[in-house]
């Protein structure tokens, strides 16, 4: 014990912490606590090493192994609930140990209050009569796991015995097949469930189960079927197909999809197996309602909502609608300076684009050119004309996208002004020297600045 005045005179002890008794209560605490040795959580210790204690529980505060019914577990300790004690206490010889849901039992069978108590029957009566045991969704097990059965099995004693939701039988369907899991127990964990499923269907399954479902929301794989609530003879669900039609394309194609997805990961499904891009304002439509593929928010109606919530079961059918995307035409030898903008959709074929792109020349009053004089290159590969531009989409043709024109060099249309009537006209090389308008067979090129005369030539 430190006098008063020793430890006012202490380092450790400043005047400012001693009452006019002796110690204050809050210093008599720091130091009964840490005069040993400090706690790791970045206060050292009282050596160089760090020393001390490394956790309150080394000096027997609130550590559960020194808690009163405390059981060792893998990967530490658990405190038990304090048990129930039934009957007058007696020799422990003569106790039953019930470990059930919500609280434990210590059934002292030694008192005539307590009743009979020798066989599996009255066990399952006690229970039953005043403690809320439900045999329908209940059984009694025995520390080896064996399951006892309500009848004349005799009880031993002393002895503990725990009861436990019955096993159930869960159905998984997955990809159009259907799978029944027999003798489930209640702290099986999802992962499980999917470890038996492959091992039982890995002959005959192609498409690979990742992740379950039930009532559309995804299951976590470490929950157990107890703590999800799941009962005898539910169904489970995996992946499903559904078909998504595109009218325009006159595509059907079947993507398999999980209860839990939503409208813009279905259709990044549907994308990835078409080998196509998605362009902005694209519409998928069900049951007569349009969703939106640009976000996670479904057009007109709550956010967030899945596939499950919207109402698409296995085999549904939906239709899938791809706006008109700009693209621009470049052409190298040509005198224009900017590429031509066309807009265009997946649908059309490159031949439907290549007319536009003439139809554009013509327009502008440019030179002369017919379909088989030029090519489209996008991507370093060649569109052949009976080609759909969705096809292109494995080579990310979408919006904005540039494609090069490439003409044939023996046939590059000139042009040429007429001496008698001035139109200007594109002639090829192969073609006869000739006005499209009058016949004249005299012309010149625009960029001549000699003296043109204006001669009939018959």
């Amino acid at each position: 014990v430190f006098s008063r005045a020793g430890a006012s005179r202490s380092p450790f002890f400043p005047r400012g912490f001693l009452l006019e008794g002796g110690f204050s209560t809050p210093l008599l605490l720091f130091f009964t606590r840490h005069m040993a040795g400090w706690d790791r959580g970045g206060r050292g210790g009282w050596d160089d090493t760090g020393g001390g204690s490394d956790h309150e529980a080394d000096w027997g505060w609130g550590d559960p192994k020194n808690e009163p019914g405390s059981m060792e577990l893998d990967g530490g300790y658990m405190t038990e609930k304090k048990p129930e004690v039934l009957g007058k206490p007696g020799p422990t010889e003569n106790i039953i140990r019930v470990r059930m849901v919500d609280k434990n039992l210590d059934i002292h069978t030694g008192d005539p209050s307590i009743g009979e108590l020798k066989t599996a029957a009255d066990l399952y009566r006690l229970l039953t009569r005043d403690h809320g045991l439900n045999t329908e969704t209940h059984r009694i097990m025995n520390q080896e796991g064996d399951h006892i059965e309500e009848g004349g099995t005799e009880l031993k004693i002393p002895s503990t015995y725990i009861v436990e939701a019955n096993p159930i039988r869960i159905t998984i369907q997955h990809d159009g097949h259907s799978s029944n899991l027999d003798d489930i127990a209640p702290h099986t964990e999802i992962a499980e469930l999917l470890k038996e499923y492959r091992r039982k269907t890995e002959l005959t399954q192609s498409v690979p189960l990742s992740y379950l479902s039930w009532e559309g929301r995804q299951l976590d794989s470490k929950r157990t079927v107890e703590s999800l609530g799941l009962r005898d003879g539910v169904v489970l669900m995996g992946q499903f197909p559904v078909t998504v039609k595109d009218l325009e394309c006159k595509l059907d194609t079947e993507v398999k999809v999980y209860p839990f997805d939503n409208v813009p990961t279905l259709v990044n499904k549907y994308l990835e197996e078409t080998r196509r891009v998605r362009h902005y304002g694209s519409k998928l439509v069900f049951d007569g309602q349009e969703y939106d593929c640009d976000s996670a928010n479904d057009s007109g109606m709550e956010g967030g909502r899945t596939l499950h919530d919207i109402g698409i079961r296995e085999n549904s059918s939906l239709a899938y609608h791809s706006p008109d995307f700009p693209v621009k035409l470049r052409d190298a030898k040509s005198q224009q300076q900017e590429p031509v903008a066309l807009r265009v959709m997946d649908h059309m074929e490159v031949k439907t684009v290549k007319n536009l792109y003439l139809t554009h020349l013509h327009n502008e009053g440019q030179y002369n050119l017919s379909i088989e004089d030029f090519r489209l290159i996008f991507a370093g590969q060649e569109m052949q004309d009976e080609h759909k531009l969705y096809q292109y989409g494995q080579y990310q043709l979408r919006s904005h996208s540039i494609i090069d024109v490439q003409q044939e060099d023996l046939k590059i249309a000139i042009k040429y002004e007429c001496s008698k009537c001035g139109k200007i006209v594109a002639i090829r090389a192969s073609e006869m020297v000739r006005c499209n308008e009058c016949g004249c067979r005299v012309v010149y090129k625009p960029r001549s600045q000699k003296y043109k005369p204006r001669l009939h030539c018959r």
